[in-house]
């Protein structure tokens, strides 16, 4: 063979060589871009998404139930109100309804309210799922004059939102 037609093979394989590196080079980076497009769906599909069901009107605060509207597994971790004159008295998982037939199950968050508080502010959780991930999700602003919450109708079956 001529040093020609060799130097052409060797060129030839050179091309081959090259193009074989880009094309798998083209296919780890569609790979890594999938993995984690697969990663974000895995992690909408558990994370808890919540929903005000409703405000019940308490002697010294409100009752809020809570609705979970996404994953059903989750631990709610911490629950705080940005404004001023609201404590939370206590917060849980249970059953809220009169009898069988309208029981739910939901989260309860029980708040005492001062009479003269006015105040803007939202309930901050700090909310697990179930593999731990932790995330942060406020409701609506809730606003308060005199102790009554005046944008009930407007933050009644709204979203919680990420923080």
């Amino acid at each position: 063979m001529s040093d020609e037609l060799l130097e052409w093979i060797q060129v030839a394989s050179i091309l081959i060589a090259t193009i074989s590196a880009i094309a798998s080079w083209r296919a780890v980076k569609l790979a890594t871009k999938q993995l984690r497009l697969n990663e974000d769906e895995k992690m909408l599909k558990i994370k808890p998404f919540f929903r005000i069901e409703s405000i019940h009107r308490l002697q010294d605060g409100y009752f809020l139930e809570i609705k979970s509207v996404g994953h059903p597994f989750y631990y709610i971790k911490n629950v705080e109100f940005t404004g001023e004159g609201v404590k939370i008295k206590d917060q849980f998982n249970g059953e809220v309804g009169k009898d069988k037939e309208t029981r739910r199950d939901s989260l309860v968050i029980n708040t005492k309210v001062e009479d003269d508080s006015n105040t803007s502010g939202v309930f901050i959780m700090t909310v697990l799922d179930i593999e731990g991930n932790e995330y942060l999700q406020q409701t609506p602003v809730f606003d308060i004059e005199n102790g009554e919450i005046k944008n009930g109708l407007k933050i009644h079956k709204q979203y919680f939102r990420d923080v």
